[in-house]
């Protein structure tokens, strides 16, 4: 019985491992597009001061999870932390390991709209 021999490229990575890269590559970039359009939004409802603020606040953020998105309803905890003209934010998160947490950071837009920035440590 003949078994196919897989040959890996120049990095070492058979054609699975190589179709995966790519697929996350692609995930990455998608998420990267719809997070962009909606930090576009944002900018436009809240002005550039905002933007500015508010990255200035994400910059430490490990790892956003999914693209951000614009929502009708927060969840979580109020964290009063004023810098300009955000007050604060709310907290949504929950453990995934011994030191390691997922959530959500919601920021008020506007009353019934609000920015979720899927987080994770």
């Amino acid at each position: 019985m003949d078994q196919e021999i897989i040959k890996p490229d120049a990095a070492g990575l058979s054609q699975g491992e190589q179709d995966h890269g790519r697929l996350l590559e692609e995930n990455d970039r998608a998420m990267a597009e719809q997070t962009a359009a909606v930090q576009r939004e944002v900018q436009a409802l809240k002005g550039y001061l905002f933007m500015q603020i508010l990255n200035g606040m994400l910059q430490e953020i490990m790892y956003f999870r999914d693209p951000w998105e614009i929502v009708a309803q927060k969840e979580g905890q109020f964290m009063k932390e004023q810098q300009g003209p955000i007050a604060g934010y709310w907290v949504e998160s929950w453990r995934t390991g011994e030191d390691s947490y997922s959530g959500n950071l919601y920021f008020e837009l506007d009353p019934g709209k609000y920015l979720r920035v899927p987080v994770s440590t």
